[in-house]
């Protein structure tokens, strides 16, 4: 997901002031809820609202789509939202070497 060579730290909270207590000059704040995700650049502190981007894309999307994964390759799981919610918060994350975890998958550790 970010497979960006310029990526410095990724810090998780809950709201896109946290952007505003890092001492770096240029930030990007990407706030990912339940239907929308927000990202909004952060220069010399400030929040550049005019470059403020939302798209419709959420967490509801992403734990559909999983659901629609398990239902096709294992057991039909397309009515336990609560479940795969649960899965895709406890089991799910953001790769800092996507080559590296997928060479982990394939052998199956």
């Amino acid at each position: 997901m970010l497979n960006t060579p310029s990526l410095v730290h990724l810090y998780e909270a809950s709201r896109r002031p946290y952007g505003l207590v890092s001492k770096t000059q240029c930030n990007l704040v990407v706030d990912c809820g339940y239907s929308f995700t927000h990202a909004a650049p952060v220069f010399q502190n400030f929040i550049v609202n005019y470059a403020v981007k939302r798209i419709e894309l959420g967490g509801k999307a992403l734990t559909n789509y999983l659901k629609e994964l398990v239902s096709y390759r294992a057991v039909n799981v397309m009515d336990e939202t609560f479940i795969m919610d649960d899965v895709k918060e406890k089991q799910c994350y953001v790769s800092f070497d996507v080559a590296r975890d997928l060479q982990i998958a394939r052998q199956g550790v």
